[in-house]
């Protein structure tokens, strides 16, 4: 173990502690050295003191999302609280064995923060997970715990004790190193007690470079991307990672499967949230948190955000190719995607451009959304750029520009689509009564409530309102100014 050991304090004394604590942990799985443990401790708490502390529930699964392992030690606090307990454990579980795991366990069985008998299956889980890392540290801890008497005469106590029990009974002897190896380790441990650490913006770059695929994956990663289509490139990637000891790979095939169960559905939503801002790869940091969805293993739908010029070269990336539907304030950024089938755009003028587009979208729906800085826009709207479009919804703050429905009531676009969803109170303006479109649009008595309606026709006419989107839409468009103005 000396030339790992040393390769370890290397890392350390080039300031790098995110390969030094993945490399630590990962020795540790196979040689659980009590001392190795305690290293690991040590230089987690110095990195993890870096990070801000989390407050909330929310704030708790964004980090534990990330899956970096540098903020551990934020996470902590909020163990300590019944509330959302189980989901939190069980968020931990995709982390594998870790003796800063082990050591959390050890503690929340020290003192439990739940003694409900009707969450005992929390407990369970617990122990089994102590049980399989067996870190011979939580002797002296469940020891403590079996010595003291019940805290009360609930149910709980007789079941929990036994587990304790069980537990100590199975845990291993500790490994006694050698004393090269002594030396090696204490070398360590005295660097992680000292070795300088970097800023926490180079803790973070070592953390998604972390997570970047490896130079042998990339062949089998640029198959994929080079046809989408191709179930049998993802399945071959799939293997791969998955003897890589890669989550994405376990979500790859899960995502394939025709029928998954209700346990490997939850499973697939676990590894998104672990696991889902690392899969994006180059595109990270210009996709917005939500919406944004998974499918056979890759992201499938997306809101692209690009504020600044930099940002926008990130718009050639291959990890672009796997998307079905992509919502974007520069359509040109979604050009050449080879299986995109939705378009949604953020203004007319975007609209008017991926009418006009050249090489033409392969897209069979497209959205438009519309909001108040748009009122008096009136665009060609041709389909030359979207000849295979079957589907259109045009969204809006309740009132949509005259001008627009002027344009895309006389359109070629319009006549092509066999589905059109308008906005509401739209119907209340100029669909309502155009002479040449009496039988697609409805007349305003039609209108309910909820801003929806059907009417007889060659096809059906939606009205509707998705007040979810503004928000998107506002800080795509805005983006889209910074961008412009920057060009200039």
């Amino acid at each position: 173990m000396d030339p790992i050991l040393e390769a370890l304090i290397e890392h350390l004394g080039a300031e790098r502690p995110v390969q030094a604590l993945s490399g630590a942990i990962e020795l540790w799985g196979r040689w659980p050295v009590p001392a190795l443990a305690d290293a690991i401790d040590v230089l987690s708490e110095r990195v993890g003191a870096l990070h801000a502390p989390v407050a909330d529930h929310t704030g708790w699964l964004d980090a534990e999302a990330r899956g970096w392992v540098t903020d551990l030690e934020t996470l902590v606090p909020l163990l300590h609280s019944p509330t959302r307990l189980r989901d939190r454990i069980d968020q931990l579980e995709g982390r594998g064995d870790d003796p800063r795991l082990a050591r959390i366990y050890g503690t929340l069985v020290a003192t439990p923060p739940s003694t409900s008998s009707r969450s005992f299956a929390l407990w369970t889980a617990v122990f089994r997970r102590c049980e399989r890392m067996g870190d011979p540290r939580l002797r002296r801890v469940l020891a403590t715990r079996a010595s003291l008497p019940a805290e009360s005469e609930e149910a709980f106590w007789p079941r929990f004790l036994g587990k304790v029990e069980g537990l100590l009974a199975s845990l291993p002897n500790a490994i006694e190193p050698s004393r090269a190896e002594l030396g090696a380790l204490r070398r360590f441990t005295e660097a992680c007690h000292t070795a300088p650490l970097p800023s926490l913006a180079e803790i973070e770059r070592q953390e998604r470079a972390a997570r970047a695929p490896s130079r042998a994956l990339e062949p089998l990663y640029a198959a994929v991307y080079a046809d989408p289509s191709d179930d049998g490139a993802r399945h071959v990637l799939a293997d791969a990672l998955t003897e890589a000891g890669s989550p994405h790979g376990e979500l790859i095939q899960l995502q394939m499967l025709d029928a998954p169960t209700a346990r490997q559905t939850k499973r697939m939503r676990q590894l998104e949230k672990l696991h889902g801002r690392d899969l994006l790869g180059a595109i990270e940091p210009v996709v917005l948190p939500s919406p944004i969805a998974f499918r056979r293993g890759f992201v499938s739908s997306a809101v692209a955000y690009l504020p600044t010029p930099d940002m926008a070269a990130l718009a050639s990336a291959p990890e672009w190719r796997t998307l079905e539907e992509i919502w974007v304030d520069d359509p040109s950024v979604a050009m050449g995607l080879p299986v995109l089938d939705h378009l949604f755009v953020t203004s007319a003028r975007a609209l008017a451009e991926a009418c006009a587009a050249d090489p033409p979208f392969r897209v069979t729906r497209v959205t438009v959304y519309l909001d108040e800085m748009e009122r008096n826009t009136g665009v060609p709207l041709g389909v030359a750029g979207l000849p295979h479009v079957k589907s259109l919804r045009v969204l809006g703050d309740y009132t949509i520009p005259h001008a627009f429905l002027e344009s895309l009531l006389a359109s070629p676009l319009f006549r092509q689509v066999e589905w059109i969803g308008i906005g509401p109170w739209a119907a209340h303006h100029t669909v309502r009564e155009h002479p040449d479109r009496p039988r697609y649009v409805a007349s305003s008595d039609t209108v309910d409530d909820r801003g929806t309606t059907s009417v007889e026709g060659p096809w059906p006419l939606t009205l509707d309102y998705d007040p979810r989107m503004r928000k998107i839409v506002r800080k795509l468009n805005v983006a889209r100014k910074k961008r412009e103005r920057l060009l200039r």
